[in-house]
């Protein structure tokens, strides 16, 4: 089911939102007619057939194309990614009038290879492609779904083409390997370093992979072989990493970092890349693959010492990297000059102090936006004439990258399921100094932003901490006090058995939350679990959904009526909703949700519900109920604004009959109050 709602999204999203048999644009630009034979990588774009807007392919145009140049013989290659949550297939793909001259399939990509007359900088180009399981041609592989867009290349890139009458007075070959490695080519044996930059395959810009890996290498030149040592900041987030197909050699690792070393045949200024990573969010796991490139500076090549090859304790063969002593639960014990003993090594010379502190811009002094994830008061340790600082961070599945002073915190423990960390720095010089910190706040979908900020201590509120029961108060409602986090809800209660009945019918059923004005989805679509559940009792239809995330919905309506939430489960901060289907099931239902990431995110949307009735699978009915409104007010369901399932507040007004009695009784009064004012002035005259 679920795989089928994705088909459908990304085909309205992405590559098949263009027209149908538009203008077909001629070639546009300069003309390069004098480049001088070789292979070039060439940025390349896809636009729409009659705009510069860019084309919805252009999110699967791999946006790196390949042109070679032999003589009179010209030839372009483009390919179309697989890594994507959707299945489709190409039937034909066409440049012009031109069918490719060779054309291929793997698990990755779609590839093209045309002959062109004439290096252009657009060309208009055709496809018909399929999506299995959609309605009509588009999903019928035999006759598939045809779209005309155009492609356009990078203009920069083609100006830096050699050209034929160019070599002997500048004796560059920009695109030329083996020029490129003329450094690398001469190198003795050796040790080395080496700057490096992490580029995204389609995009040509800077990879997301550049904020887990270092940007500096270590090489090890041995005769015709080299020795790569690239350092993973963050193991828990990259758990595989390949370079040229290659597994590294030797992993060690300190902390979250690991120090991964690849062994390759050749020298080069480039090489490809492939990772696999996992990002949690909240309940959520996120897996996912990346190809990229490293790109070597020759320019920033410095000799270096065998010692200054970073390197950690060996990884136990028996566990993956970032499993073992990677700072996730602190179980392993790793020489870290910035981190204390275990708690059982203390010696008695340990000396605790609470304080109070706060994180502040880096230019100004007002609080960051994390500074609520930092629960306050802190804790000071004094051990062997060293300072450090511990702290717990809330969120901490959205907090990455966490440094001060360049460096990354050393993470003592976690609770997954609290979504908390406990992180610890060293203090250099006096506490009146402020820290800098980086890091970055990802919430996928939503929000993915890098931050500097300085950690201040409040020098005047540190206290020593006599006894462990002493510790500053439960961070849980010092949270709650700093944040104005609200109470979390108690689940409906469920003991009114008139208040639930048994269907007749129950359905698995898929959906998609679209936006308000356009078949994409909305940001919002991700917090709805799919498949959802239809139930029928009579003649009347209901939908349960699970939806997750649900403390960062503020309020939730269907056709201007409130969702009923019927369940929650705190700790996994999933709640279950229902609506009551007044049409048919192909009637698209409108929806209104306020969506906030406290600090970050605060946005009232509207949004689309999608049913799709042809995907409804019978399921058995055991344990389903259709609930109806709870009799009385409560702090968990439809009754009051709506947002009763997320504030839990006591305060809301009652809207039963007590409400209505004192609002009539206040009318009688005002009412009988105009008469005796009438009736004295009528005295009085």
């Amino acid at each position: 089911m679920r795989k089928f709602m994705n088909i459908f999204l990304a085909v309205l999203i992405t590559l098949f939102s263009f027209p149908i048999g538009g203008l077909n644009v001629s070639a546009e630009g300069k003309t390069y007619d004098d480049i001088k034979d070789g292979e070039y990588k060439i940025g390349v774009t896809a636009l729409e057939t009659n705009s510069d807007k860019e084309s919805g392919a252009d999110s699967f145009l791999i946006n790196k194309a390949t042109l070679k140049v032999d003589g009179e013989n010209i030839t372009l290659e483009t390919n179309y990614t697989k890594d994507v949550s959707m299945e489709y297939g190409i039937n034909w793909a066409k440049i012009g009038d031109n069918a490719p001259v060779y054309q291929e399939e793997n698990d990755k990509a779609f590839t093209y290879v045309f002959e062109i007359d004439e290096i252009k900088e657009s060309y208009p180009a055709s496809m018909n492609y399929y999506v299995p399981r959609m309605p009509g041609d588009m999903g019928d592989k035999e006759k598939g779904h045809s779209v005309d867009y155009r492609i356009v290349l990078d203009k920069e890139d083609l100006a830096k083409l050699p050209v034929k009458d160019e070599e002997a007075d500048t004796g560059e070959k920009e695109f030329d390997e083996n020029e490129d490695n003329r450094a690398f080519n001469n190198l003795e044996d050796g040790f080395y370093s080496v700057d490096a930059s992490y580029i995204n395959v389609k995009t040509g810009e800077n990879s997301t992979m550049a904020k887990f890996l270092s940007d500096n290498i270590f090489l090890e030149v041995d005769g015709d072989s080299v020795e790569l040592t690239i350092t993973v900041e963050d193991n828990e987030t990259v758990t595989l990493l390949q370079v040229e197909g290659q597994d590294p050699i030797e992993v060690t690792t300190k902390g979250k970092q690991n120090y991964e070393t690849f062994k390759l045949n050749k020298l080069s200024t480039e090489y490809t890349a492939f990772t696999k990573y996992t990002s949690v969010w909240g309940d959520n796991v996120y897996n996912g693959e990346a190809d990229f490139n490293i790109e070597i500076d020759e320019a920033s090549l410095k000799a270096a010492e065998e010692s200054d090859k970073p390197v950690g304790e060996p990884v136990k063969e028996e566990t993956k990297p970032g499993d073992e002593n990677t700072g996730s639960n602190n179980e392993g014990k790793v020489e870290d000059d910035n981190a204390t003993e275990p708690e059982e090594e203390e010696e008695a010379d340990v000396t605790k102090y609470s304080i109070d502190y706060s994180i502040l811009h880096a230019d100004k002094d007002e609080p960051s936006v994390a500074n609520e994830y930092f629960v306050k008061p802190g804790t000071l340790i004094e051990k062997d004439g060293k300072t450090y600082f511990q702290a717990e961070v809330t969120s901490w599945s959205m907090i990455q990258d966490l440094k001060y002073n360049d460096k990354n915190v050393k993470v003592l423990s976690e609770d997954k399921e609290k979504d908390t960390a406990l992180i610890e720095l060293k203090v250099e010089g006096d506490l009146s100094k402020e820290i800098p910190l980086s890091f970055a706040v990802v919430v996928p979908g939503v929000y993915d932003t890098t931050h500097t900020a300085r950690l201040v201590f409040d020098v005047d509120s540190k206290k020593l901490i006599i006894d462990e029961t002493s510790t500053p108060a439960d961070p849980k409602e010092n949270r709650k006090k700093d944040s104005g986090e609200k109470p979390k809800p108690t689940p409906k209660p469920k003991n009114e058995e008139t208040n639930k009945i048994k269907p007749d019918e129950a359905y698995e059923i898929d959906y998609v939350i679209y936006h308000a004005d356009k078949d994409v989805p909305s940001l919002a679509d991700d917090f709805f679990k799919k498949p959802g559940i239809l139930l029928k009792k009579d003649r009347e239809k209901y939908l349960q959904i699970k939806i997750t995330s649900w403390s960062m919905i503020d309020d939730l309506k269907y056709n201007e009526k409130n969702v009923l939430v019927i369940d929650y489960d705190e700790a996994k901060d999933i709640a279950t909703v229902q609506l009551k289907i007044d049409g048919d099931l192909s009637e698209i239902i409108p929806l209104t949700m306020h969506i906030t990431v406290p600090g970050l995110y605060s946005e009232e949307h509207d949004a689309r519900l999608v049913l799709f009735p042809d995907t409804m699978k019978e399921i058995s009915t055991d344990g389903l109920y259709i609930y109806k409104d709870v009799p009385k007010p409560s702090d968990f369901g439809e009754n009051g604004d709506g947002k009763g399932a997320k504030k839990g507040t006591d305060d809301n007004p009652k809207t039963g009959d007590t409400s209505q009695i004192l609002f009539f009784s206040t009318l009688l009064v005002a009412s009988l109050s105009v008469l005796v004012l009438q009736v004295r002035r009528r005295l009085a005259a």
